[in-house]
């Protein structure tokens, strides 16, 4: 018999993401955040209601578009009961901001749901995005066949949590590190972080065009790993910008404003800067004011007032 399949679809406004009567406020995606090419399956914290939508849009202007509303889709009674082992995504301040309720948890009201919130946030911000994730719990066994289409990120997502240890190859997990893939990534992070090579992976990767930027990632997710990347990253700067006709692309500008970040190690980073700018030809005007918006950020200094005169000028 084909499995059972739940009451009719209903349209939402699309700030409403569950079909229950709950504040909109309870509604949360289920341990993806964002999800390329679909939009992630929803929960209710109080009800435990499950709702799975399409985003409904409007075309505004040549390729600018705006959700309007949703559109439920049904799924099968054992996908549903599947996907209600994934935990609850709190949102934070952007979209690499977020931390996760177990699938167990309920909250009665929003003052609840607050101080659950907060309780969350507060356990959970010291460590790496993919590690949140492990602690707050797992669907223990693979996805159903019935698992629609629109939901085939969460089939990947969960393939991902047992391809990704930190016993896989690391060039593999450097591979799938790579801040753009943002299925991958917190967990290919998460399981570098816990090799006991890590230093002369990062010493490798800081050298690597391909992998500077994961590099950065790994620092963002765990400061602690600074002091091994930092050599590599500062000798690259030094040989890239070596020429006195030096490039400026956003490998550069990317790397400079990852450096202003990281004031505990301005004693190393800016004399590295400051000779780089140093020996620059004065045609690299704008590489110039970057080096120096860079240390002034590196020393806790205010950004220079942005001048209106040619730079030929200043």
């Amino acid at each position: 018999m084909p499995a059972a399949m739940n009451p009719p679809a209903q349209s939402l406004p699309y700030e409403r993401a569950v079909t229950c009567d709950c504040d909109r406020t309870f509604h949360l995606p289920l341990a993806l955040l964002l999800s390329p090419d679909s939009e992630p399956a929803h929960a209710c914290i109080r009800c435990g209601l499950i709702t799975c939508t399409d985003v409904l849009w409007t075309h505004i202007h040549h390729n600018t578009f705006e959700p309007h509303g949703r559109r439920e889709y049904p799924i099968t009674d054992e996908a549903r009961a599947w996907l209600d082992l994934w935990p609850r995504v709190l949102r934070g301040n952007n979209s690499d901001d977020y931390t996760f309720l177990p699938a167990t948890v309920r909250c009665t009201d929003v003052t609840d749901f607050q101080l659950q919130s907060a309780r969350a946030f507060s356990a959970s911000r010291s460590l790496p995005r993919g590690r949140r994730l492990r602690e707050a719990g797992l669907p223990s066994t693979p996805p159903p066949a019935c698992l629609p289409d629109q939901l085939k990120n969460y089939r990947t997502l969960w393939t991902l949590t047992q391809q990704l240890t930190p016993a896989t190859d690391a060039t593999l997990l450097l591979e799938n590190a790579r801040p753009s893939f943002r299925l991958s990534s917190p967990l290919a992070l998460d399981a570098l972080l816990h090799r006991t090579d890590l230093p002369e992976i990062l010493a490798r990767a800081a050298a690597s065009p391909e992998h500077r930027e994961t590099v950065c990632a790994l620092v963002h997710e765990d400061p602690a790993t600074l002091p091994h990347a930092l050599p590599g990253l500062l000798a690259w700067l030094d040989r890239t910008l070596s020429q006195p006709a030096a490039p400026e692309d956003h490998r550069v500008h990317s790397l400079l404003d990852f450096f202003a970040k990281q004031k505990p190690a301005a004693a190393q980073i800016v004399p590295v800067l400051a000779a780089i700018k140093a020996r620059l030809d004065r045609r690299a005007f704008e590489l110039s004011r970057k080096l120096s918006e860079t240390i002034r950020a590196l020393n806790g200094e205010p950004a220079s007032p942005v001048s209106t005169k040619p730079w030929f000028f200043n």
